[in-house]
């Protein structure tokens, strides 16, 4: 995989507001799940705090781009948008993952897993991400390529509401008695994405199945607010609201106090993303084509979640 090297010329393609207002939507969330979350075993290492299906979280992006402010995301976002580029290119082991500029999965993917699910090591498997964006398996035998459909469909007939892209395999997920897992780890975000065009408007949906809500939906919402943004860059309309619809949202116990540092600090006004303005094809987008300004965060923490 050859990295491309962004332009120096990047776009406004959200017409910003000049004067954002405050997010708490976030600090909110948090507070909930602490305040009516029940803690319950999970198939990982530690406890959690499980608020299930509170509802969504709604960013008009003219407010600013939806990068949290409680601590410094800046150089995370980078992965975080390097893995998702990777995962619509079809991207599924390990070594490839990490050439792609996402270095965080080595601890969640490991030998002994893989060969729990009959995978070669560092192979997420036929259920996971890259393979259910990119090669989705169809009735036919064939493979379906569930983001170039989207965009060819937006091309020709933007008034549809059918354009919609899920993680979800379902014959690979399962856990009982006549059933095999083919992933790893069975995906926790883009369980659906349903872009919705009106007039020149872009929106986004995102269900999410599974959020670990000091760590990986910080991540995600970095992710699918950047790919609602190069959806719309390459398809010519302008993206608007991203909406972020959370299913299982969890704190683990080993947070608690991660929590309670970030509920202590005040959120800021969101930055601004810019992007290439080069960038006409969803599957050339790489980290480097979005770029923050006016980001002003909290000092950036390292806050833990359990692995296995």
């Amino acid at each position: 995989m050859s990295e491309i090297t962004p332009n120096t010329s990047y776009v406004d393609i959200v017409n910003y507001d000049d004067n954002p207002a405050v997010d708490t939507q976030y600090h909110d969330l948090l507070q909930n799940i602490r305040q009516k979350g029940k803690k319950v075993g999970t198939q990982l290492e530690d406890t959690a705090w499980t608020l299930f299906a509170p509802g969504h979280l709604k960013y008009d992006l003219r407010n600013g781009f939806p990068l949290l402010t409680e601590r410094d995301l800046g150089q995370a976002s980078n992965a975080s948008i390097a893995e998702l580029t990777a995962f619509i290119n079809g991207v599924h082991t390990l070594e490839d993952l990490v050439e792609w500029g996402c270095p965080w999965w080595k601890n969640f993917i490991t030998d002994e897993k893989c060969m729990k699910r009959g995978l070669e090591p560092g192979d997420f498997g036929p259920g996971s991400y890259g393979p259910a964006y990119h090669d989705f398996p169809t009735p036919t035998g064939a493979s379906f390529n569930q983001i170039q459909a989207i965009v060819d469909q937006i091309g020709v007939n933007p008034q549809l509401r059918t354009h919609i892209a899920t993680t979800v395999v379902p014959s690979t997920i399962f856990r009982a008695p006549g059933y095999e897992q083919e992933t790893v780890w069975v995906p926790c975000h883009g369980t659906m994405l349903h872009f919705r065009v009106m007039d020149n408007d872009l929106e986004l949906h995102h269900v999410q199945r599974s959020a670990d809500a000091p760590v990986g939906l910080a991540m995600n919402l970095i992710q699918y607010a950047a790919l609602h943004m190069v959806v719309a860059k390459v398809t010519g309309y302008t993206p608007t609201v991203y909406t972020h619809t959370l299913s299982d949202v969890h704190i683990y116990d080993r947070q608690e106090e991660d929590v309670e540092t970030i509920l202590s600090r005040e959120p800021r006004p969101f930055p601004k993303a810019l992007i290439d303005s080069a960038l006409n094809d969803v599957f050339a987008w790489r980290k480097g084509d979005i770029i923050f300004e006016d980001y002003d965060p909290h000092p950036k923490m390292m806050i833990d979640t359990p692995s296995s």
